[in-house]
Parts: C-alpha cells; structure tokens; sequence
C-alpha cells in the first residue's frame, strides 16, 4: 500500500502529472505508485515534529493507548464487568502492537539480531506497568468507587510516564559508541 503522505515524489521523474521534481511550495501531485505527495511548510512542520523521539513516542503510544482501551472496554462490555480480566486480555494484545510500532517507528531500531532481548525487555517494562494497574484498578474501582472505564482512563497518565522512561533507558537502549582514541 502506498503512503497517504510523503514530502517529496517517491518516484521522482515518473510522477503521474509528467512533472519531475519537487514542485513549488503548496503544489501537491500524485506519483506513479499512487502516493500523494505535497510540498509546504505542513510536511515540513511534520518532519520537524516527528524528528523528535518523544513526539514520535506520543503519537505510536496515543495510537496504542486508543486500541488497548477500545479492546479493554469491548472486553468489559462482553465479561460483565470483569475488569481484571479485561485489563489482562487487553494487556497482551495491545503489547504486541506496542512492541512493534515502538521499536520501528518510535525508537527506530532495526536488525532481527537482538528482537527477541528487546521484547523480553520490553515486556518486563509492561509487567511493571501491568502490575501497577492491577493494584490501582480495584483500589479506584472497590475503595473510590469509580467506574471501571473511569479508573483506567486515568491510570493510563502515570503508566504513559512509566512506558516512555522504561523503554528509553531499557527496552530498547543501546550502547553508545565508543568514542576512539585519538593521537
């Protein structure tokens, strides 16, 4: 599938409008493999805000955030209020998505070499995470007496903190380079 978005032609000289080049500023065009293309101060705007790890982190973690809640509602809606379970099912789905979009999109990492440290890693991010929510869900829910969807909703604030800094500084942290020695 090709992107909905792009700053320049991916295909630069065999756009479908016969024009070669970026086009003027503001100009948009279709290229040959069905990508559309605009140039202006959007893209540019984007690329600026998207250079930036935590934005890219914001913006992957916003998308996952949606989807774990949209599976941890479904799931109440179908179990009756078993909230435990909810969190748990919406748990291991949305980690998997969050594993991939993370590690490609948010940190960029790349290469199969170390995937399977990184999820190990990872996942032991999210089962300090999972954790932290299994404890404040019922204390929210039974002691406050907040809705379930309430609870969670909120406790989605403190573990986006946690996520951001787990995975920084271990899921997908490597090393620095050496720097050399010089004569």
């Amino acid at each position: 599938m090709a992107p909905l978005y792009c700053r320049a032609p991916p295909d630069v000289g065999q756009a479908a409008s016969g024009a070669v080049g970026q086009a003027a500023s503001g100009a948009v065009g279709q290229a040959a493999s069905g990508a559309v293309w605009q140039a202006g101060p959007v893209p540019a705007l984007l690329d600026r805000l998207l250079a930036d790890e935590r934005a890219r982190f914001i913006v992957i973690g916003g998308i996952n955030t949606v989807v774990a809640y949209g599976l941890f509602a479904a799931f109440e809606a179908a179990f009756g209020g078993r909230y435990l379970l909810s969190l748990l099912l919406s748990y291991l789905i949305a980690t998997m998505l969050a594993f991939v979009l993370h590690r490609r999109f948010t940190f960029a990492v790349t290469g199969r070499a170390r995937i399977v440290v990184d999820l190990l890693r990872f996942e032991s991010v999210y089962v300090v995470m999972l954790a932290a929510n299994a404890v404040l869900l019922p204390v929210l829910v039974e002691l406050a007496g907040w809705s379930s969807l309430a609870a969670q909703a909120a406790i989605v604030v403190v573990t986006t903190i946690m996520s951001y800094l787990g995975h920084k500084f271990f899921s997908f942290r490597r090393p620095r380079p050496r720097a050399r020695g010089g004569v």
